[in-house]
């Protein structure tokens, strides 16, 4: 069962959490696009 305090940390902190998260996941996916778009170029120059 959770606490009360819990309930209210949880509600204080998840706003703050989300966003963070986000823009994690944001930027992974850029630096993965990043890194695909790399070695396609590098495809390229090969063939």
């Amino acid at each position: 069962m959770l606490k009360l305090k819990d309930i209210a940390l949880g509600i204080i902190v998840a706003p703050l959490l989300i966003p963070i998260m986000l823009i994690a996941s944001y930027q992974d996916k850029k630096a993965l696009k990043k890194e695909l778009d790399e070695r396609q170029k590098e495809k390229d120059q090969a063939s």
